[in-house]
């Protein structure tokens, strides 16, 4: 999956690979004015791109890039969610994780996924506030220099006047859920060793983001990503997730056994092998709490 292209095939591999955005795992505001707690809000934030440049002109961005979002979280970790859009049927990543650092002015992503096989990028930060970030950076293209400009607006604010339940849910603005425990053990499987597997990422825009080992038989290695609506119903008791792929737009329902800061448990049915199987389900924050 890439971000942005611009007919050098070359450009394009470099570029997309800085789908991601930096940050710091310290609170401090370096010199210069640079604070990157603009890059988690104190938890956890979503950013979307808004703008790509090449030595100062913009580039169109793709529906197979303009679907990605990056969730970068205080403890200098992140989460790049790839959309639905693909560019090539054989792009088959859908959540990369990733780690983040603040030096003064520099933005340090390592761990990704791409580029291979370094995952490093290493980039000047332009603008960074608790609305917009923007980086630029160069690359060597067919013997030149290019310079390359990418910007990122907040995707969902902070709610102040959330609700005590809302902000159990989301931290009053995203939070990813694990999911730690399932009860019949082994309806749905759990692969400790891949965390990523089992994320349910909630919003409080009431969108968000489930995800989960592809049903390709590729032993998780692939993961299947559904964006999804959430709501809670009869008087917070129910949370109803909609846009399922395996449902669609009939809401899925679970009662909402327990909806704390620290956990969050779900009692619901799930179909195993066509039959309908009431599970409860435990999830703990994937990001620890602060």
């Amino acid at each position: 999956m890439t971000l942005v292209r611009n007919g050098s095939t070359s450009l394009v591999a470099a570029v997309v690979l800085l789908v991601g955005l930096g940050g710091c795992g310290s609170s401090a505001t370096p010199s210069g004015g640079i604070d990157p707690r603009n890059l988690s809000d104190g938890y956890s934030k979503l950013w979307l791109i808004t703008n790509f440049a090449v030595d100062g002109v913009d580039q169109s961005i793709p529906s197979w890039g303009a679907d990605n979002v990056v969730l970068t979280s205080y403890d200098g970790t992140g989460l790049i969610i790839y959309g639905e859009n693909v560019r090539y049927p054989t792009d088959t990543l859908k959540v990369d994780a990733f780690t983040w650092t603040v030096v003064g002015s520099t933005i340090i992503l390592e761990g990704t996924e791409y580029p291979a096989p370094v995952g490093r990028t290493v980039a000047a930060i332009v603008s960074l506030t608790p609305s917009v970030f923007s980086y630029e950076y160069d690359i060597v293209v067919s013997g030149g220099t290019k310079k390359i400009r990418v910007t990122y607006e907040n995707a969902v604010a902070q709610d102040a006047s959330a609700s005590p339940l809302d902000l159990a849910l989301t931290a009053g603005e995203v939070k990813s859920w694990s999911l730690r425990s399932v009860v019949p053990a082994g309806v749905i499987p759990i692969d400790p060793s891949a965390p990523l597997d089992r994320l349910l990422i909630l919003t409080n825009d009431g969108t968000g983001y489930l995800t989960r080992p592809d049903s390709s038989g590729q032993g998780g290695t692939t993961i299947s990503t559904d964006f999804l609506r959430w709501t809670t119903v009869s008087s917070g008791s129910v949370l109803e997730l909609i846009g399922l792929d395996a449902v669609g737009e009939i809401p899925w329902s679970s009662t909402l056994v327990k909806a704390t800061s620290s956990e969050l448990v779900l009692h619901g049915s799930v179909f195993v092998n066509g039959v309908a199987t009431n599970v409860t389900m435990s999830y703990v924050p994937f990001i620890p709490l602060p």
